[in-house]
């Protein structure tokens, strides 16, 4: 049953309608702000979470001080010290092995005719094994002239001299070579340089004589052409077997992860003073000298090491892939950046992170070679190995990342099949720290559980060592850094989200200004509305009062008609607030912004328990007002 101030209001059909269309233009325009306000914070934290900010090691001005433990000769993570570093969310200290990986022959640069640098090919496609007969040898001498500063702060002057020695060999037959060099032209001189000596300083080729040679078989020196590259010498190539890369930092011994040669000094401190290296005792050979037939000697007592270790070797290598072991694979410069990206499958998940699952991708170009699929298995047989630098020789002056062979004293003993979950395209062969070959297999770090894979981490190489940073918070870590003297080590790429950051903040506070707005208009509607209900409500509380009705119940029943009309209200401003939504956000933020229906419902609900809430205490005194002055105040 309708008290008397509800009747009143349907009674007042034009002062109820004009006061509900008012109070509910307020409560669209405030409801229409929140929402919009909280829709752009919600989707710049959902669109955000899609990109991945990282602090990448600067190969030239990197130093890893920050990381090194002298105490323990270890690596201490950033995430695990004591130190706080702002807006560092986590650091991937990605493990490098190789692997064989049985029946599945590497990518070599001429599967993909990419002829800029055969030294992509180094290690696993580049070994070759030949026969073939001397033609020349030139031996050549060169001083070397320079200051040496001694620990008492003094300088002497060192002279000596160290050779080398040129040798040219005509083309007998290929023993074995990787399937892909069968496209290039055929092959008929080969061209070894080097200062590696035989004992006692011998050079040890003579002309005329054969011999089986082994090591890194270039392919021929190419330039860019108007057609494309074009081959200098095409029938003629280098044995490599001596250069060694740099990894950037001190090996324990000279070699190059395939040979490993000693220094040897005559006449040391004499004006006579001479050096020239020699393969040490354990060192792999890379002659040998035959008569006959080579396959012959192969089955001779002195060409068993050739017949079981070096040819099988080759063969192994032909086989053999990159891996890389990460925590976080968007951490990656390449997939950072957009330059590798997932082609088919998906990326790793967060449980096969934690649990080191047996999964892994691969690169497009590598699964087409061997015909592999997601879903497939492949057999990962891991060995360890050291990532270096290496300049190319043979085609631009620039770093390439190459890595150790398989060797079987590196083999970790750790073999298992992998689950191929993934397909990624990206450059196939590139120069630069940065760079990965299309070889290169991603597994997560975790699903290879070594005591030594410490050894296989390398904060030095931009390709294995990388930050997550907060989004926005690049600028601050690097201002932090700097006062720690350790700035300008890390180059930033946040996939251009400070560009998006800048657009959402252009759009939050123009939807704060609209919640603004929005508040004012509520305000001094809210405000208007209890006015004039009151006052519009205040005789017919004075008849109640003069009835002898209790203040009480004139405040509930008053209370009540107003709760009505601020439900009404709220509920057409929800109804509006729907209504105009897009029309208002277009206008004023420039863009769409999604509108959560659930977000609506509740901002106009809170309006209309702000409202009631006012009617309420304001109608409090209305109704408990005197109605009758004291005969003291009637005798003034």
């Amino acid at each position: 049953m309708m008290n008397i101030f509800t009747k009143k209001l349907f009674r007042s059909k034009v002062f109820t309608s004009l006061t509900i269309v008012f109070m509910a233009a307020a409560v669209a325009l405030l409801s229409i702000g929140i929402c919009a306000w909280r829709e752009t914070y919600a989707q710049l934290e959902r669109v955000g979470a899609q990109y991945t900010t990282i602090a990448v090691p600067n190969p030239y001005t990197f130093t890893p001080a920050i990381l090194w433990r002298e105490g323990d000769k270890t690596w201490l993570p950033l995430t695990r010290q004591e130190r706080k570093y702002p807006g560092l969310l986590a650091e991937d200290l990605r493990g490098f092995l190789v692997a064989h990986v049985a029946g599945c022959g590497t990518l070599s640069c001429y599967d993909v005719g990419e002829y800029r640098s055969a030294d992509f090919d180094v290690y696993g496609a580049a070994m070759a094994v030949v026969a073939a007969k001397c033609t020349s040898v030139q031996n050549r001498s060169n001083l070397i002239e320079h200051t040496r500063t001694l620990e008492d702060g003094t300088t002497e002057d060192i002279k000596y001299r160290i050779d080398n020695y040129d040798t040219n060999f005509s083309m007998e037959e290929i023993v074995c070579r990787h399937p892909a060099y069968s496209k290039l032209p055929e092959l008929k001189t080969i061209n070894l340089s080097t200062n590696i000596y035989a004992a006692g300083k011998k050079i040890p080729f003579e002309v005329g004589k054969t011999y089986l040679l082994f090591g890194i078989l270039n392919g021929p020196m190419s330039h860019q052409g108007p057609n494309g590259y074009e081959f200098l010498f095409p029938d003629r190539t280098m044995l490599n077997v001596d250069q060694t890369p740099f990894s950037g930092g001190f090996a324990s011994r000279r070699g190059n992860g395939l040979f490993y040669w000693q220094m040897i000094t005559i006449n040391e401190g004499s004006e006579n003073e001479e050096r020239y290296y020699c393969l040490e005792d354990d060192s792999l050979p890379f002659y040998t000298e035959y008569t006959g037939s080579w396959r012959d000697f192969l089955r001779t007592e002195e060409g068993k090491i050739w017949q079981e270790t070096l040819i099988p070797l080759c063969e192994i290598n032909y086989e053999s892939a990159a891996v890389i072991l990460t925590d976080n694979i968007d951490s990656l410069y390449q997939f950072n950046t957009g330059s590798a990206s997932l082609l088919e499958g998906r990326r790793f998940t967060a449980e096969e992170y934690a649990n080191g699952e047996a999964v892994c991708l691969v690169s497009a170009a590598y699964a087409q070679k061997n015909s592999l699929d997601v879903g497939d298995a492949i057999n990962l047989d891991f060995y360890h190995s050291n990532l270096r630098y290496r300049t190319s020789i043979l085609g631009p002056s620039e770093d390439i990342l190459v890595h150790d062979p398989c060797m079987p004293e590196a083999r970790l003993g750790v073999q298992k099949d992998y689950e191929i979950i993934g397909i990624y395209t990206a450059p196939e062969f590139e120069f630069g720290h940065n760079s990965f070959q299309a070889d290169t297999i991603f597994i997560p770090k975790g699903s290879v559980a070594s005591g030594d894979m410490e050894l296989n981490e390398d904060p030095w190489s931009p390709l294995l060592y990388s930050l997550v940073l907060k989004n926005g918070k690049a600028e601050e870590f690097e201002e932090h850094l700097a006062a720690l003297g350790c700035g300008g080590m890390f180059e930033y790429f946040d996939q251009q989200y400070s560009a998006l950051e800048d657009t959402y903040a252009v759009m939050t506070a123009n939807a704060r200004r609209l919640v603004a707005l929005g508040a004012a208009a509520f305000a001094l509607a809210a405000a208007l509305f209890v006015f004039l209900s009151l006052r519009r409500m205040a005789p017919a509380v004075r008849g109640m009062r003069l009835m002898g009705v209790e203040p009480g119940r004139v405040w509930r029943e008053l209370t009540a008609a107003l709760a009505l009309l601020a439900a009404g209200s709220a509920a057409l401003g929800g109804l509006l607030g729907a209504a105009l939504y897009d029309f208002v956000t277009n206008r004023v933020l420039a863009s769409r912004v999604a509108l959560r229906p659930e977000v609506l419902v509740l901002c106009a609900a809170a309006a209309a328990a702000a409202l009631l809430a006012v009617s309420a205490l304001c109608a409090l005194p209305a109704s408990r007002r005197k109605l009758l002055q004291s005969p003291k105040k009637r005798g003034r």
